[in-house]
C-alpha cells in the first residue's frame, strides 16, 4: 500500500503542461516529503487529533449493536446510529507511536457502552480501529467499578 501511495504522490507532483500556464500561486501544492501510516502530531493539551474526526463505520460482536456508525467531532462530542441510542463523548490518547481511542455510547436504556481501540491502517482503508467493548458490572453503584468486557469491535473511517 505504501508503494501505491508513493506512486500516486509522485504522479501528483509531475508537472502538467496545461496547468503551468493557468496555475496561480495560491493553487500550487507543496511537495510530498514522505508517505507513511497514520501518525498525527501530539495535539495541544486538551485538544483532539483532527485526523480522527469524522464518520466511522463499525462492526461489533455485541448483540443488538452488530453494525453501527459513529461520528467523532473535534470538540469531543459523539454522534451515533439512532438504533443504538446516543453518543456521549470520546477521547484519544497517544501511547508511544499509536493512538488509543475511547468513546462512550448510551444505549436506549441509558446504559453506557464504552468502545476502546487502537488506530491503524491497511491496504483498503486509510484509518482503521479495532478493540474491545466494555460495560459497567451489573449492580455497580460505584462509577469507579472495573469495567467488564462484553465484546469486540472493528471498523474504518469513512472518507
Amino acid at each position: 500500500m505504501a508503494l501505491a501511495m508513493l506512486t500516486l504522490a509522485l504522479l501528483a507532483l509531475r508537472p502538467q503542461p496545461h496547468a503551468r500556464a493557468a496555475a496561480s500561486p495560491s493553487r500550487v501544492l507543496p511537495p510530498v516529503v514522505c508517505v507513511a501510516k497514520f501518525t498525527s502530531p501530539a495535539p495541544l493539551d486538551g485538544a483532539l487529533p483532527s485526523d480522527i474526526c469524522g464518520p466511522w463505520e463499525l462492526r461489533s460482536t455485541l448483540s443488538g449493536v452488530e453494525s453501527l456508525w459513529v461520528e467523532l467531532s473535534s470538540d469531543g462530542a459523539l454522534g451515533c446510529s439512532a438504533k443504538v441510542g446516543r453518543g456521549q463523548n470520546w477521547t484519544a490518547v497517544r501511547k508511544g507511536e499509536e493512538w488509543v481511542v475511547s468513546f462512550t455510547l448510551l444505549d436506549k436504556l441509558k446504559r453506557p457502552l464504552t468502545f476502546q481501540g487502537n488506530l491503524g491502517s491497511n491496504e483498503f482503508q486509510s484509518l482503521t480501529i479495532a478493540g474491545k467493548v466494555f460495560v459497567p458490572p451489573r449492580g455497580a453503584r460505584d462509577v469507579r467499578a472495573k469495567m467488564v468486557q462484553v465484546g469486540e469491535f472493528s471498523g474504518h473511517k469513512l472518507d
